[in-house]
């Protein structure tokens, strides 16, 4: 679909306001790293998910990307939000409510009630799959699972459903994503090892909120953005990241 030209503009303003030297001639390996830790079943990070958009759209070629899987979901059995106040399924469709009232953002929670998820384990490993693939390949197929538990009540903690919409996926980006790949990388070890590798990260870097962004240097040092914020505050992060990254340099 072609970008009208008032939100190419946009963009275009966006990106010139951090008032620094674009990224975009260096090769991936030597840009900046934006880091999205998140979860499919996380109703916060589908929030999120229109502010994350227009970021993604805005500074792709400046940044390399990547997810991190959050397994927020182990189990029912030792699970427990207290910031939430969540310990069981219908807390998750009540949150769900909560967050369509601060952020406006719809939200199905008919899963919680009538079949949920048994964990988000599977639903992470699906996307540490697609990423095998690339990170595009990643994008769009957590788009995808987002979209079926937040809009059309799926329960993606099923290996059907996540096979059928990575199937869907397929169909709808074939330029970005192999089903055939994903299938017999799915029926490997490879998934759950990238997987494992996600949550020793975050346990690692003390992730304990989601969504989660982290923007870092070569050198690995960087910002850190916690939890659901609009598409303006992640701009002023990014100037303050730039004006660090100004003064580092200055420093050497």
């Amino acid at each position: 679909m072609a970008m009208c030209g008032q939100l190419k503009n946009q963009m275009e303003q966006d990106r010139a306001s951090l008032h620094f030297n674009s990224t975009a001639t260096l090769p991936a390996a030597d840009r900046y790293m934006v880091t999205y830790y998140t979860d499919p079943l996380c109703c916060w990070s589908w929030a999120f998910e229109k502010h994350w958009r227009k970021f993604y759209n805005t500074f792709a070629d400046m940044f390399s990307f990547r997810y991190v899987m959050a397994g927020m979901l182990p189990n029912w059995h030792t699970f427990e939000d207290p910031i939430n106040n969540v310990t069981r399924p219908v807390h998750f469709g009540a949150l769900g409510m909560h967050v369509t009232s601060v952020t406006q953002t719809a939200i199905n929670d008919s899963v919680w009630f009538n079949d949920p998820p048994a964990s988000s384990y599977p639903a992470c490993m699906a996307v540490s799959c697609a990423a095998l693939q690339s990170f595009e390949a990643a994008d769009v197929y957590l788009t995808k699972l987002r979209e079926a538990i937040m809009v059309h009540g799926l329960n993606i903690s099923k290996n059907e459903v996540l096979l059928d919409l990575a199937r869907q996926t397929a169909s709808e980006h074939p330029q970005l994503f192999d089903y055939v790949i994903f299938l017999s990388q799915w029926k490997s070890n490879a998934p759950r090892e990238a997987f494992k590798k996600d949550l020793q990260l975050i346990s690692l870097c003390k992730i304990g909120r989601f969504p989660t962004i982290t923007l870092t240097d070569q050198a690995g040092r960087g910002i850190i953005m916690p939890g659901y914020r609009p598409y303006e505050a992640l701009l002023s992060s990014l100037e303050y990241f730039f004006q660090q990254q100004h003064i580092n340099q200055k420093a050497n």
